[in-house]
């Protein structure tokens, strides 16, 4: 599924120096995925906690996708947020980085 969510959304990314956030990383799977899909150069951020779910969502529990605080160890330059959604990309977005992609 997320093949194809990607292959979809090449044609908007293909002629751009853009930016693709991926928001849940855990161990990186779908984030490897999606760096071997990109052949272009888009820059790659990823957001998660690493501590898991603070609380229930859906059926899954709190603390579900747990890394024990450990970043995926992914070659090539991509970058990753630490913390709860509501507070990291607010910072990232205030960020010179951000500013710099806009």
């Amino acid at each position: 599924m997320l093949q194809i969510d990607i292959i979809a959304t090449m044609d908007l990314v293909k002629n751009h120096d853009g930016l693709m956030c991926k928001f849940g990383i855990a161990r990186g799977r779908s984030m490897r995925m999606i760096q071997e899909l990109l052949l272009i150069e888009t820059q790659l951020r990823g957001f998660h906690t690493f501590t898991g779910l603070p609380l229930q969502w859906n059926s899954l529990p709190a603390g579900a996708f747990f890394t024990n605080g450990d970043i995926p160890k992914i070659e090539d330059e991509l970058y990753f947020h630490r913390g709860l959604f509501w507070d990291s990309i607010p910072a990232f977005l205030a960020s010179s980085e951000a500013q710099m992609q806009a």
